[in-house]
């Protein structure tokens, strides 16, 4: 019966539409595109690409509250895509497929294992309308893949318009204060894993990252799956 289906209906491509074999979510030719972000050239603690070898004038100009931070894609990239699948069409069979992708960039930047997980969350309001958290979801597929523990250690206060609604210097200008504890956990002592889903100005991600620093962690890691190099 399945056979007959998959005649019947062929599996797309999630990006270009085209026909993709053996149940695969990219075709041949968009899956070649899907290709893991390397750290060479890119700053460890913001990965904004270096203007000047070895040197960082974003992070001269703010330090970032990161260890290291990192995407795994470009967001032009096909992962555009899946992501847009994933929290548009509640697709939520790509969320292993989507978290094996941080294991995937872990790994090539050879960092140590988390001892715990968290994510970038939502405004309550934003979560009931969607129905879910993407980050959180992706976070704890991350958990089970690592073995780790995932814990909502944030939330995010009611007011203010959706980051999709701002533009790059509204985004830039998100205060400290956007974002409280939820759960506060002792974290010194311990490597401590931030999820979000894309990177963009990268300001959401250092509030938060600012706010668990307060805690005190050994390193703080942050790692997302997509990022936009229309950071300037």
């Amino acid at each position: 019966m399945n056979a007959i289906v998959r005649c019947l209906f062929p599996p797309l491509c999630f990006h270009c539409e085209e026909r993709a074999y053996q149940d695969r979510l990219l075709c041949q030719l968009c899956l070649e595109k899907l290709i893991l972000l390397s750290q060479e050239g890119r700053c460890p603690r913001c990965f904004r690409s270096f203007e000047e070898e070895n040197i960082c004038q974003f992070c001269h100009e703010e330090s970032s509250p990161f260890y290291r931070l990192a995407a795994c894609f470009d967001q032009e990239s096909p992962i555009r895509s899946l992501l847009q699948a994933f929290k548009e069409r509640y697709s939520f069979f790509l969320e292993k497929p989507l978290a094996s992708f941080f294991v995937l960039q872990w790994q090539t930047f050879d960092w140590p294992l988390p001892d715990l997980i968290t994510f970038v969350p939502q405004t309550p309001i934003k979560k009931l309308l969607r129905g879910y958290n993407q980050s959180e979801r992706l976070a704890t597929m991350l958990g089970r893949l690592f073995d780790r523990r995932v814990v909502s250690l944030l939330k995010r206060r009611e007011g203010g318009l959706s980051q999709t609604l701002l533009n790059t210097a509204q985004r830039r200008e998100l205060s400290k204060e956007t974002f409280a504890w939820k759960k506060r956990e002792n974290l010194q002592n311990k490597i401590v894993l931030l999820i979000d889903d894309h990177m963009e100005t990268r300001t959401t991600l250092y509030r938060c990252g600012e706010l668990l620093q307060e805690a005190l962690p050994e390193q703080l890691f942050g790692l997302t799956l997509s990022c936009s190099d229309k950071w300037y």
